[in-house]
């Protein structure tokens, strides 16, 4: 499940896999498939528990999602295919959901599930994106694609959105997770690894940021088909990425999501 999840060392199915598929078989493995494979996790943990001590899955955990994590940065920062970045900013946020597993609060058991939704639907939105990119410019090559604000502004507001959604800036969703997760590493003295993942998510948003915003920003040098985003994608990309902020930002105000997660943390506390 480690494997299907994406975690390092056996991620390397991930990136190739996300890249050749298309755009939306890839939102759906990165949304869906690699949360199916977190949630068995969270379940086999009640069974792992009693017999292998938490002391135990607790340190394998916070190893496999600190070199989850720090294997991607690297392939962040030097990538140049459009939907590999993708592909490993997934590890990144598996990593995180790991180490939040790793750290078994109840806080951080319930900021997990909240990062496993927020994580599903940026992601979906920005391998949409990420799609019509490629076809508004006929490549997948970032080098190549210049100038999104000015030459397509539909895709580039969503592009640009979907970035600072799944680098976990405020109001997004994942902000809230994340600062959940990295919360409960702290006030649960898991000071090493907490301190390594947050350098690490520095590394990732550099990266990420560098990209997308050359994109975004940079002269135009190669002339698009045109703003390919339709009427009717622009108000349902839009719901999804406010979902994420209402969810993330007032779980604890909607009491019967609120009591949904409570229940599942006790679930998996078994």
């Amino acid at each position: 499940y480690g494997t299907k999840a994406g975690m390092a060392p056996m991620h390397t199915w991930l990136p190739d896999a996300y890249a050749e598929a298309p755009s939306l078989t890839s939102g759906m493995l990165s949304g869906a498939l690699c949360s199916c494979a977190i949630y068995v996790l969270l379940r086999n943990l009640v069974i792992l528990l009693p017999t292998a001590g938490a002391a135990m899955m607790s340190s394998m955990l916070l190893f496999f999602a600190v070199l989850t994590v720090a294997i991607a940065v690297p392939f962040v920062v030097v990538q140049r295919d459009v939907k590999r970045i993708l592909a490993y900013s997934s590890m990144e946020n598996i990593g995180i959901m790991v180490a939040g597993i790793g750290v078994f609060s109840a806080f951080s058991l319930k900021a997990v599930m909240l990062h496993m939704y927020s994580h599903a639907m940026i992601k979906f939105v920005l391998f949409y994106i990420a799609g019509t990119i490629i076809q508004e410019y006929q490549t997948r090559n970032m080098m190549r694609i210049h100038g999104m604000i000015k030459d397509v502004p539909h895709t580039a507001t969503f592009w640009l959105l979907g970035m600072l959604g799944i680098l976990g800036l405020p109001p997004m969703g994942l902000f809230f997770s994340k600062f959940y997760i990295m919360a409960s590493m702290f006030r649960e003295g898991h000071w090493v690894a907490g301190s390594l993942l947050i350098i690490l998510l520095a590394g990732v948003l550099i990266g990420i940021l560098y990209h997308g915003m050359r994109m975004l920003c940079d002269k135009s040098k190669r002339q698009p088909l045109g703003d390919l985003l339709g009427v009717t994608d622009v108000p349902v990309l839009a719901a999804l990425l406010l979902l994420t902020c209402v969810v993330g930002a007032g779980f604890e105000n909607i009491p019967w999501l609120n009591n949904l997660l409570n229940q599942a943390v006790r679930i998996i506390g078994g």
